[in-house]
C-alpha cells in the first residue's frame, strides 16, 4: 500500500508536505469502523480509527470518547446516558488488527447485551 501511495504521489508531484498529509488521510479512511443499530427510540453510532480513537454519538451529538490504544478486559471504555431508557456502556474487544463492540443498557441492576458487531444476540 505504501509503494501505491508513494507512486502516486509521485506522479501528482505532490510536496513532502502535502505528501505526508495525503497519507495521513487517506489512511484514516481505510483505519475507520462504524457501528451502528437504534435503541429505545436512539439512534447510536460509534466509529473507532488508529488516528482519533473511539467515539459515542446518540442521535448525532458526541457523548464520549476514548483513545485507548488497546482495550483490555470487560471494561466499558464509552457510555452515555439516555434518560428513562437507562445507561449505554460500549465494551470494546480489540482483535489482532481491529475492533469490535458490544453495547450494554443498564437500568438499576439489570444489565442487557443490546449489540454485538461480532456475534448474533439472541432476543
Amino acid at each position: 500500500m505504501a509503494l501505491l501511495l508513494r507512486r502516486k504521489i509521485i506522479a501528482n508531484n505532490f510536496p513532502p508536505v502535502n505528501a505526508a498529509l495525503y497519507v495521513y488521510q487517506n489512511t484514516e479512511v481505510l483505519v475507520r469502523k462504524k457501528f451502528a443499530f437504534n435503541i429505545k427510540g436512539h439512534n447510536v453510532t460509534i466509529t473507532n480509527s488508529w488516528f482519533s480513537g473511539a467515539k459515542l454519538y446518540v442521535d448525532g451529538k458526541l457523548r464520549d470518547t476514548d483513545k485507548t490504544m488497546v482495550a483490555k478486559g470487560n471494561k466499558s471504555l464509552l457510555s452515555a446516558n439516555l434518560g428513562d431508557a437507562g445507561f449505554l456502556q460500549i465494551k470494546p474487544l480489540s482483535k489482532l488488527l481491529s475492533v469490535e463492540m458490544d453495547a450494554y443498557l443498564v437500568n438499576g441492576n439489570n444489565s442487557q447485551h443490546i449489540y454485538s458487531s461480532h456475534k448474533q444476540l439472541s432476543n
